[in-house]
């Protein structure tokens, strides 16, 4: 174990308090004794744990898309789909070259946004650091 400004981690760490050893399944799913003795891993399964929510919540839209075109109005007969009742208005909705490429347009504009921002931050984690990011 090792010992820095009178705090003693579970993991070896070099002179920057970074971990020297990654052993993330130690006795299970680890997350260490205490939340001062164990930071590193304790970051690792957050960040995994953020990436798989990130993950569901990216992939997670696609099933609803038929609710979502009839909410915010993209059907072709839109005007009568609104008169409805609420529970018959998914199955009347009809999508075709209008409502199409708007969700295509839609699509292509979310990926270039994520890609687009990806790139910003990770330069700007780069340049400042993750905790400053």
């Amino acid at each position: 174990m090792a010992m820095t400004e009178g705090v003693q981690f579970e993991l070896e760490v070099d002179e920057h308090n970074k971990a020297l050893e990654f052993n993330p399944f130690k006795g299970g799913l680890h997350c260490g004794k205490r939340k001062r003795t164990n930071p590193h891993m304790r970051a690792f399964w957050a960040a995994t744990l953020a990436f798989c929510l990130a993950f569901v919540g990216w992939f997670a839209f696609a099933p609803l898309l038929p609710v979502v075109r009839v909410d915010i109005g993209l059907c072709d007969n839109n005007d009568e789909v609104q008169k409805l009742p609420e529970d018959q208005r998914v199955k009347a909705c009809v999508c075709k070259k209008a409502c199409k490429a708007a969700i295509g347009n839609a699509n292509i504009a979310a990926v270039s946004f994520d890609v687009f921002t990806r790139f910003i931050m990770g330069s700007v984690i780069e340049f400042m650091g993750p905790r400053l990011a």
